[in-house]
Order: structure tokens, then sequence, then C-alpha cells
């Protein structure tokens, strides 16, 4: 599943961790966000780097989730490497943002 996040400059804010979950929950669902077993893998562009970390932190730290990692050259890197793999890739129609709003 997809979760975009950053589509608005968050500025020098630090994320909030209650906001994460909750946009965790909308996108995967309350049973896979509460799953101690799930993996999220965060992906972006070295632009993104702080806002990853911070990310990373949170996911890692305040949310205590055991499996998250970050893909080294972003999305596009990573799609790649799942196509050469015969992955068949489910592209996202809508992705959910953490304020709630879905973009297309």
């Amino acid at each position: 599943r997809w979760l975009q996040w950053g589509l608005e400059p968050a500025g020098d804010a630090p994320l909030d961790p209650g906001q994460v979950f909750n946009a965790l929950k909308a996108t995967l669902g309350e049973r896979w966000a509460c799953d101690r077993e799930a993996h999220v893998c965060l992906l972006g562009a070295q632009a993104d780097a702080p806002v990853l970390k911070s990310l990373y932190d949170l996911l890692t730290r305040e949310l205590t989730l055991r499996h998250v990692s970050v893909a080294s050259g972003g999305f596009e890197s990573v799609a790649a490497c799942a196509r050469r793999q015969g992955f068949e890739l489910d592209e996202p129609s809508e992705a959910v943002h953490p304020g709630g709003a879905g973009k297309k």
C-alpha cells in the first residue's frame, strides 16, 4: 500500500506520532498498523533525507515498529528492481496524505 508523505512542506515542525499512526491506519488498516511483524519501507529522493530520517526515528522509537527500512535510490530504484524480479506493481491510483485527504 502507498502512503504519500510530504505533499506540503512541514518546515521545521516535528512529526506528530498520532498523525503518523492515524495515516498508517487509514492507508493500511488498523490490523496491519498494529501488526508487530509488519514491515515499512521508506522511499524518497535525496532531497527527502531529513524527513525520511525523522519519519524513521518516529516509527522505530516512538511507535516502536520493529521492521522499518529505507530504500536507497527511492521509489524508482525499488520499482525497477521489483520489475526485474518479475513482480507486478500495483501502482497507486490514490495516495493517502497524513491529513486524511487523498491525492492523485
